[in-house]
């Protein structure tokens, strides 16, 4: 009886760890912009952090202008996280690569406004402080 309820313990905690959170951090070094059919790159330094959850990627201190960005499993396939906002005023969608952590992060807020497209370089290690 000890066994079976030792074995119950251990498969109850090494199964937590099927639904984990996965943490990645992304950086941008450029920003396409697009109004009125004139396009301009615009270069930064970005950092970015996106937490990745079995529904939703979450942006943490841009929750106000990404919203919930729900994942779309039937367009990440088994080689890409890939999520999206669409709301009446204006679209956003992230995806990233699972195999080289290349991603975009595109936003459409209409045609008089205009667009963004912003590639993204992620990894699952946390950038080092220099200072």
């Amino acid at each position: 009886m000890k066994k079976l309820l030792g074995i119950v313990v251990l498969g109850l905690l090494l199964s937590g760890n099927v639904y984990a959170d996965v943490v990645l951090y992304c950086k941008q070094e450029i920003r396409h912009t697009f109004n009125k059919e004139k396009k301009r790159t615009i270069s930064m330094n970005e950092d970015w952090k996106f937490i990745i959850t079995n529904n939703e990627i979450k942006i943490p201190g841009f929750e106000s202008l990404y919203g919930k960005l729900i994942r779309n499993k039937d367009k990440e396939g088994e080689t890409r996280y890939f999520a999206e906002y669409d709301s009446s005023v204006f679209y956003h969608s992230i995806s990233i690569s699972r195999i080289n952590g290349n991603g975009e992060i595109k936003s459409n807020w209409g045609e008089s406004i205009g667009r963004e497209e912003n590639p993204i370089k992620c990894s699952n290690k946390k950038p080092k402080l220099i200072f």
